[in-house]
C-alpha cells in the first residue's frame, strides 16, 4: 500500500486486527499497548494545537504586512492546508470508535482524493517556496523582477491543478470492499486499479511526497545559508567597520533599507526552520516506504505488533510536521510576534471601541428622550391647543443624527 494511503486508514486497520494481536493467554502484546496509547492520547492533542496554531497563522499572515512578502503568501496557504490535513487526521482517528465510520458508498473515494490532493499540494508549495527563496538570496539584484506576487500566484495555483491532476483518479478507483464478514474499509477494487495504484501510483505518492522534498530542501537550504554567509562577509569587505562599530551602527542607524533586509532575514531563518523540520519528522516515512518495499514484510504476530509501533511513531512524526510551523513562526521570526502581537490587540481595541459606542449611543438616547419628555409636558402643562408638527420628529430627527455622529464620527 502507498504511504500515504497506509497513513490513513492505519488506526482502522490496527482496531479490525486487535483480536488477532492478542495471543493465546488474551493478553496483549506491549508494542500494541503503546501504539494504541500513541493513537488514543497524541493524535487529538496534536491535531488540536495544530489546528488552532495554523488557524493563527494565517490570519496574521493574511491580515498584516507580511502579506506583501511573497514568502508568507506560500506560508498562508500551507497554514491552511496544513490545516485540512490535520481535521482529515480527526476523521480517520474517529474511525476507530464503533459507530463512527466516515466512509461509505459515497465518501470512500471522495476523502481519499482530499487526502492525497492536499498533502501533496502542501508538500509542493514548501519546495516552491524555498526555491523562491533560494532566487531571493542568490540573485538580490534581479530578485524583483524574477519573484513577484503574480508569479507567486500563478505557481501555487499551477501547483495546486497539478495535484489535481495527479490524484482525481482517487474518486474512481477507490469503494467500499468488504476484508471480513460485515467489516468493510475504503480501499482499491479491481486488479487493474490494484496494480495501478500499488505498482505506480505508490511510487509517484512516495517521490512527491518524500523523495524529491528530501533531496531539494536539503540542497537548497544548504545553498541558501553558504549564500547568506557569502553576501553577510562580502558586505563586511565593503564597509571596512570594526565588528564593535558594526554593533554601535546597528543600534543607531535603522534606515528602511536595513529594516527591509532585517525582515527579509527573518523570514529566510523562519523558512529554513520550517524547511528542515520537515526533513527531519518526514524523513523517516520515506526510509520506512524504502524498508517495507524491499526488506520488511511481517509474517508473525510478533513482527506485526512491531510493525504497527513503527508506523504508529513515524505516522504522528509526519502530522506534527503540519502541526508545528505555528511554533516555528513564533520562535524565529520577530516580525511575526510583533505582528501577532498586533493582531491580537487590534481585535481587543475594536471591541472596546464598539462597546464605549455602544454605551455612548444608548446615553445619549436617553437624555434626548428624556429632554423631548419634559418639554412635551411642559407644554400640555400650559394648556396649548396645538403642538407644533416639528417637535417630536425635530427631537427623533435630533437623535438619529447624534447617534449617526457617534456611530461614524468621521463623518
Amino acid at each position: 500500500m502507498d504511504n500515504a494511503s497506509r497513513v490513513a486508514v492505519n488506526q482502522k486497520e490496527n482496531g479490525i486486527n486487535e483480536a488477532f494481536l492478542n495471543d493465546v493467554n488474551g493478553t496483549k502484546y506491549w508494542e500494541q499497548h503503546i501504539a494504541d496509547a500513541i493513537n488514543l492520547y497524541y493524535i487529538p492533542v496534536c491535531a488540536s494545537i495544530g489546528i488552532l496554531g495554523n488557524s493563527l497563522a494565517f490570519l496574521v499572515l493574511i491580515r498584516s504586512t507580511l502579506r506583501k512578502s511573497t514568502t508568507c503568501l506560500y506560508m498562508a496557504v500551507i497554514a491552511f492546508l496544513d490545516t485540512c490535513i490535520l481535521i482529515l487526521n480527526i476523521c480517520f482517528f474517529v474511525r476507530k470508535f464503533p459507530e463512527h465510520e466516515i466512509f461509505n458508498a459515497w465518501s470512500c473515494g471522495f476523502i481519499m482524493f482530499l487526502f492525497y490532493f492536499v498533502i501533496h499540494w502542501d508538500v509542493l508549495l514548501v519546495l516552491a517556496m524555498t526555491f523562491e527563496r533560494y532566487l531571493v538570496v542568490t540573485f538580490p539584484l534581479r530578485a524583483s523582477r524574477l519573484v513577484t506576487t503574480k508569479k507567486t500566484a500563478m505557481t501555487i495555483v499551477g501547483l495546486g491543478f497539478f495535484s489535481l491532476s495527479i490524484n482525481l483518479h482517487n474518486i474512481f478507483t477507490r469503494s467500499m470492499v468488504e476484508v471480513e464478514a460485515d467489516i468493510y474499509t475504503c480501499s482499491i477494487q479491481g486488479d487493474l486499479n490494484k496494480y495501478f495504484v500499488t505498482k505506480i501510483y505508490s511510487w509517484i505518492d512516495s517521490t512527491i511526497y518524500c523523495f524529491i522534498p528530501l533531496v531539494s530542501l536539503f540542497s537548497l537550504n544548504i545553498l541558501i545559508i553558504r549564500n547568506l554567509r557569502r553576501s553577510k562577509a562580502i558586505k563586511s569587505q565593503m564597509t571596512h567597520v570594526p565588528p564593535k562599530n558594526q554593533r554601535q551602527q546597528k543600534g543607531t542607524e535603522k534606515s528602511p533599507l536595513s529594516t527591509k533586509a532585517k525582515t527579509q532575514k527573518q523570514v529566510t531563518l523562519m523558512l529554513i526552520l520550517v524547511s528542515f523540520a520537515f526533513l527531519f519528522l518526514a524523513a523517516p516515512v520515506a526510509l520506512l516506504t524504502l524498508v517495507e518495499t524491499y526488506l520488511w514484510i511481517s509474517t508473525s504476530v510478533e513482527e506485526q505488533v512491531v510493525h504497527n509501533l513503527v508506523h504508529a511513531v513515524v505516522d504522528n512524526l509526519m502530522y506534527t510536521n503540519h502541526a508545528i510551523n505555528f511554533i516555528l513562526y513564533m520562535l524565529s521570526g520577530n516580525k511575526f510576534r510583533k505582528e501577532f502581537k498586533r493582531f491580537l490587540c487590534s481585535r481587543g481595541q475594536n471591541e472596546q471601541t464598539n462597546n464605549n459606542r455602544a454605551v455612548h449611543v444608548a446615553v445619549l438616547a436617553a437624555t434626548k428622550w428624556s429632554s423631548l419628555s419634559k418639554l412635551n409636558k411642559d407644554r400640555r402643562s400650559s394648556f396649548t391647543c396645538s403642538l407644533p408638527s416639528t417637535d417630536l420628529s425635530t427631537g427623533f430627527e435630533d437623535i438619529s443624527t447624534d447617534i449617526q455622529r457617534t456611530i461614524n464620527p468621521s463623518d
